[in-house]
């Protein structure tokens, strides 16, 4: 109760398979880091109410 969405924004570095040309017949894979965002929505209290430990929702 008196719970509100909060979207959180976390940036992680994944590794993109990145396939180059060595000549015209051979190819070899490397792999370049990649910064891509990540959204989530974690639900908090709303403004003006708190979080009891042991106790449900939230309280004024």
């Amino acid at each position: 109760i008196n719970v509100c969405p909060h979207e959180e924004v976390e940036i992680v570095t994944v590794k993109q398979p990145c396939v180059e040309r060595y000549t015209k017949t051979v190819y070899f894979h490397t792999y370049k880091k990649v910064n891509r965002t990540r959204r989530h929505t974690v639900a908090e209290c709303c403004a003006g109410w708190v979080h009891v430990p042991g106790m449900d929702g939230c309280q004024r």
